[in-house]
Protein backbone atom coordinates (compact mmCIF):
# COMPACT_ATOMS: atom_id res chain seq x y z
CA UNK A 1 0.00 0.00 0.00
CA UNK A 2 1.32 3.48 -0.78
CA UNK A 3 1.98 5.92 2.00
CA UNK A 4 -1.12 7.60 3.36
CA UNK A 5 0.63 10.90 4.09
CA UNK A 6 -0.56 11.11 7.72
CA UNK A 7 2.87 11.70 9.22
CA UNK A 8 4.38 15.11 8.55
CA UNK A 9 7.99 14.17 9.23
CA UNK A 10 10.16 12.60 6.56
CA UNK A 11 10.93 8.91 6.98
CA UNK A 12 14.43 7.60 7.59
CA UNK A 13 13.85 5.16 4.73
CA UNK A 14 11.74 5.93 1.66
CA UNK A 15 11.19 3.83 -1.42
CA UNK A 16 9.93 4.18 -4.96
CA UNK A 17 8.24 0.85 -5.52
CA UNK A 18 5.21 0.25 -7.75
CA UNK A 19 4.66 -3.34 -6.54
CA UNK A 20 2.41 -3.23 -3.46
CA UNK A 21 3.52 -6.63 -2.17
CA UNK A 22 7.16 -5.67 -2.48
CA UNK A 23 6.41 -2.36 -0.75
CA UNK A 24 5.13 -4.36 2.23
CA UNK A 25 8.37 -6.36 2.27
CA UNK A 26 10.39 -3.13 2.39
CA UNK A 27 8.26 -1.74 5.22
CA UNK A 28 8.76 -5.01 7.09
CA UNK A 29 12.55 -4.74 6.79
CA UNK A 30 12.68 -1.03 7.66
CA UNK A 31 10.33 0.02 10.43
CA UNK A 32 8.78 3.37 9.56
CA UNK A 33 9.73 3.16 5.89
CA UNK A 34 7.33 4.96 3.62
CA UNK A 35 6.69 3.96 0.06
CA UNK A 36 5.60 5.80 -3.05
CA UNK A 37 4.40 4.57 -6.39
CA UNK A 38 5.30 7.75 -8.30
CA UNK A 39 8.38 9.94 -8.55
CA UNK A 40 6.41 13.02 -7.47
CA UNK A 41 5.21 11.31 -4.29
CA UNK A 42 8.70 10.01 -3.52
CA UNK A 43 10.15 13.51 -3.83
CA UNK A 44 7.46 14.76 -1.41
CA UNK A 45 8.32 12.02 1.11
CA UNK A 46 12.07 12.56 1.16
CA UNK A 47 13.23 15.21 3.60
CA UNK A 48 16.39 16.05 5.51
CA UNK A 49 15.80 13.16 7.93
CA UNK A 50 15.72 10.61 5.11
CA UNK A 51 18.95 8.63 5.14
CA UNK A 52 18.15 5.93 2.59
CA UNK A 53 16.06 5.80 -0.56
CA UNK A 54 15.36 2.51 -2.32
CA UNK A 55 14.48 2.75 -6.00
CA UNK A 56 12.88 -0.01 -8.05
CA UNK A 57 14.22 0.54 -11.56
CA UNK A 58 11.03 -0.88 -13.02
CA UNK A 59 9.08 2.09 -11.66
CA UNK A 60 8.28 4.73 -14.29
CA UNK A 61 10.72 7.62 -13.89
CA UNK A 62 13.12 5.71 -11.63
CA UNK A 63 16.26 7.21 -13.17
CA UNK A 64 14.70 10.68 -13.00
CA UNK A 65 14.01 10.13 -9.29
CA UNK A 66 17.65 9.26 -8.67
CA UNK A 67 18.81 12.40 -10.49
CA UNK A 68 16.36 14.63 -8.62
CA UNK A 69 17.43 13.27 -5.23
CA UNK A 70 21.13 13.44 -6.11
CA UNK A 71 20.74 17.18 -6.87
CA UNK A 72 19.71 17.95 -3.30
CA UNK A 73 22.13 19.79 -1.02
CA UNK A 74 22.49 16.82 1.33
CA UNK A 75 21.19 13.84 -0.64
CA UNK A 76 20.26 10.57 1.03
CA UNK A 77 21.99 7.32 0.16
CA UNK A 78 20.31 5.77 -2.86
CA UNK A 79 20.16 2.04 -3.54
CA UNK A 80 18.61 1.08 -6.87
CA UNK A 81 17.61 -2.41 -7.90
CA UNK A 82 16.20 -4.04 -11.00
CA UNK A 83 16.17 -7.17 -13.11
CA UNK A 84 19.66 -8.54 -13.71
CA UNK A 85 18.82 -8.87 -17.40
CA UNK A 86 18.14 -5.13 -17.74
CA UNK A 87 21.74 -3.96 -17.99
CA UNK A 88 20.69 -0.64 -19.53
CA UNK A 89 18.56 0.29 -16.51
CA UNK A 90 21.30 -0.76 -14.08
CA UNK A 91 23.87 1.35 -15.98
CA UNK A 92 21.48 4.31 -16.16
CA UNK A 93 21.01 4.17 -12.37
CA UNK A 94 24.78 4.26 -11.84
CA UNK A 95 25.12 7.19 -14.23
CA UNK A 96 22.26 9.03 -12.49
CA UNK A 97 24.16 8.81 -9.20
CA UNK A 98 22.83 5.84 -7.24
CA UNK A 99 25.24 4.89 -4.45
CA UNK A 100 24.62 1.21 -5.05
CA UNK A 101 22.97 -0.62 -7.95
CA UNK A 102 21.94 -4.24 -7.61
CA UNK A 103 20.08 -7.03 -9.31
CA UNK A 104 16.67 -7.54 -7.72
CA UNK A 105 17.54 -11.03 -6.44
CA UNK A 106 20.62 -9.76 -4.59
CA UNK A 107 18.60 -6.83 -3.24
CA UNK A 108 15.97 -9.18 -1.81
CA UNK A 109 18.65 -11.27 -0.10
CA UNK A 110 20.49 -8.24 1.29
CA UNK A 111 17.54 -5.95 2.12
CA UNK A 112 17.87 -6.22 5.91
CA UNK A 113 21.63 -5.66 5.73
CA UNK A 114 21.21 -2.65 3.44
CA UNK A 115 18.73 -1.07 5.84
CA UNK A 116 21.08 -1.62 8.80
CA UNK A 117 24.09 -0.36 6.86
CA UNK A 118 22.64 2.77 5.32
CA UNK A 119 19.65 3.87 7.40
Amino acid sequence: MADNGLSRTAPTVAALVPDLLFAARIRGAAAGARTAQTVDRLVELVGPETRLVLVDLQAPGATEAIRLLREREDPPRIVAYGPHVDGAALRAARQAGADRVMARGAFVKELATIVREFA
